[in-house]
């Protein structure tokens, strides 16, 4: 069962981070107040300078994060915690807070869901120019937190505001060398990513069941994935894809069955573009179709010489 990251768009894909949140911050924590509504929502997340972004498991939301862009009228939510402009080191451009991190209890312990949660920020907030990312964390996620970039910012403080400890910390975008970032780069596929989706996959996990439907196309970030071409999963008919490579692409311009089932080799790390993302693309930015449709012409061409051989 895969995990999948992308931007909260919908009222009901908010709904469910805001319920999430709830549920950890109130209801098992009790660091913030429970609300007749069941749901935690501040001032910020009216703002259209926050994004929020969640990580499913299917149909159930298991994890969500927001990332806030400074605003010289409204600042950001960590102004209420701390002063970060005495650590902001380097070149300065736009600062963004990252904040209102919960995974379900039940998920915890899946590295896959943090890391993907704050791969796709990286990403997003590398797409707005951001060169520094604050945030006031739980002291108990400073080692986590250190391991993916963040440094602290100053010792543990109290908020006065919540009556929390916490633990200021700043990440500089320029030092961050993340895979994703440079696949999409030298891909050259910057104009399919919205809306900025992912997905992960440990080694053994079904992608694509052969006969389903489906209008996603997968690029690989990191990993390798078994293409199950035969009925009885020959493996001598199996051939496998890494990263770099693409598959699923015939669903973005036709309804039919899948070909093939794919099963991850290794863990795996993927883009996925949709067939809308695409159909757009196409319509705005012809040119930058041109990866997908190469691809798709040279499965059919082998595909062709394979029946005739």
């Amino acid at each position: 069962m895969g995990i999948r990251t992308k931007i909260a768009e919908s009222n009901v894909e908010l709904d469910a981070c805001y319920k999430l949140r709830h549920k950890v911050f109130a209801d098992i924590e009790g660091s913030y107040k429970k609300q007749a509504d069941g749901r935690i929502i501040d001032r910020f997340d009216a703002f259209t300078n926050s994004v929020t972004f969640f990580a499913s498991d299917e149909d159930n939301v298991v994890g969500t994060i927001r990332l806030t862009l400074q605003d010289n009228c409204v600042g950001i939510p960590a102004d209420d915690f701390f002063d970060f402009t005495p650590f902001l080191k380097g070149e300065v451009g736009t600062v963004a807070n990252v904040g209102q991190l919960v995974v379900d209890p039940n998920s915890r312990g899946q590295l896959r869901i943090t890391n993907g949660l704050f791969m796709l920020m990286y990403y997003w907030a590398y797409d707005k120019n951001v060169t520094h990312v604050v945030a006031p964390f739980n002291p108990a996620l400073t080692k986590s937190m250190q391991r993916i970039g963040f440094v602290k910012a100053g010792e543990i403080v109290k908020s006065a505001h919540y009556d929390l400890d916490i633990q200021p910390m700043v990440l500089n975008l320029h030092e961050i060398r993340e895979s994703f970032i440079n696949f999409v780069a030298q891909q050259d596929i910057f104009n399919f990513m919205e809306p900025y989706c992912r997905e992960y996959y440990r080694a053994g996990e079904v992608i694509i069941t052969k006969g389903e439907m489906g209008e996603d196309a997968y690029f690989i970030v990191d990993g390798t994935v078994t293409v199950q071409l035969g009925a009885a999963k020959q493996e001598n008919q199996d051939i496998e894809l890494c990263r770099g490579e693409v598959f699923g692409e015939l669903a973005l311009l036709v309804d039919v069955p899948r070909t093939a089932g794919i099963v991850a080799k290794s863990d795996v790390a993927l883009i996925v573009l949709s067939r809308r993302q695409f159909l757009g693309c196409i319509k705005n930015n012809p040119e930058n179709a041109q990866f997908i449709l190469q691809t798709l012409g040279k499965r059919l061409a082998k595909a062709i010489s394979d029946d005739q051989a």
